[in-house]
């Protein structure tokens, strides 16, 4: 069975050094550019629920935060771009801290 990942980001350019590394390793994914179109892909099941979610905090219309509770609310598990005092308020295990490189996608 296939997984999915989605992208939810507003730069291009970190969508875009996502979704390279993603396909060279064969990953389905889908990529938004706020949590709103993200959502509304969601609740539209215009794919299945992703495995795994790429999340800026500071995005358009609909900020990180109010993402990451509509995902919990789902039970989605996710993994967000963020300082480390968010990931603590939030009981966050892993993130990522920007500039966001490929080695950091590819674990390198």
């Amino acid at each position: 069975m296939s997984k999915l990942v989605m992208i939810i980001d507003d730069s291009v350019t970190v969508r875009k050094i996502v979704e390279v590394s993603l396909r060279r390793e064969g990953i389905e994914y889908v990529s938004y550019s706020n949590g709103i179109e993200a959502v509304r892909a969601l609740t539209e099941k215009k794919h299945v629920a992703p495995d795994l979610v790429f999340l800026d905090i500071s995005l358009p219309r609909m900020d990180g935060y109010q993402f990451a509770q509509y995902l919990r609310s789902r039970r989605i598990f996710f993994l967000l771009f963020m300082n480390t005092s968010a990931k603590l308020h939030l009981n966050i295990r892993n993130t990522c801290r920007r500039p966001i490189m490929k080695s950091t996608i590819d674990g390198r």
